[in-house]
């Protein structure tokens, strides 16, 4: 690559994308897939790298792991908020009023601060450990699309099934099919560092 410097990863549904995957280099992680994309003009536009192109430039995949590892945590700075402020931030921008009935359950928006294709946040070295020393506890991960995930803390009297039944719906309902990056709900877990499906 003429400049790997700007390589960065990005999270996709596996199954949804069999076919792409056929044409990029990918890793599979979970129900999902690892790929790789070059970010041009400036930061506004990603493209994604082919098969062809690592094979011309003889990079292995886990080179471009290593080095999207390090740059995407730092041209796509990780974004965490409580989620109610954010959709109160959300409504003052397009001036229209927001309830203020707190739902009881604290949820957490974790993407990136372009706040597009920032589900990958979950893959920044130190992250999640970071998230879970703050919370004090372990954490389930929502993926509520391509673009981010919403964390919500275990013993919160949320159970994954019924946090799996709001991610099927929300999936079905509010989110554009290509956008979807899973149905599953995950589980951080801070004593082993790793999330399981």
């Amino acid at each position: 690559m003429k400049d790997e410097s700007v390589v960065v990863y990005q999270l996709l549904n596996y199954e949804k994308n069999e076919k792409l995957l056929q044409r990029v280099p990918y890793i599979s992680y979970l129900d999902l897939a690892i790929v790789f994309a070059r970010v041009e003009d400036g930061g506004t536009h990603r493209r994604l790298i082919t098969n062809e192109e690592i094979k011309a430039f003889r990079i292995e995949v886990n080179e471009l792991e290593e080095k999207a590892a390090e740059n995407t945590p730092r041209i796509c700075p990780v974004y965490f908020h409580p989620l109610e402020e954010v959709i109160r931030e959300l409504g003052t921008q397009m001036d229209f009023e927001v309830s203020q009935e707190n739902s009881g359950i604290p949820m957490y928006l974790l993407t990136n601060v372009q706040k597009f294709l920032g589900a990958a946040a979950i893959l920044y070295p130190g992250t999640l450990r970071q998230i879970a020393r703050w919370m004090r506890r372990n954490f389930f991960i929502l993926p509520s699309s391509i673009h981010e995930c919403i964390l919500v803390p275990e013993g919160m009297g949320c159970s994954k099934q019924m946090l799996q039944e709001m991610v099927e719906e929300v999936n079905e309902t509010q989110v554009p099919e290509p956008e979807v990056l899973s149905s599953k709900v995950y589980y951080y877990d801070r004593v082993d560092d790793s999330i399981h499906g």
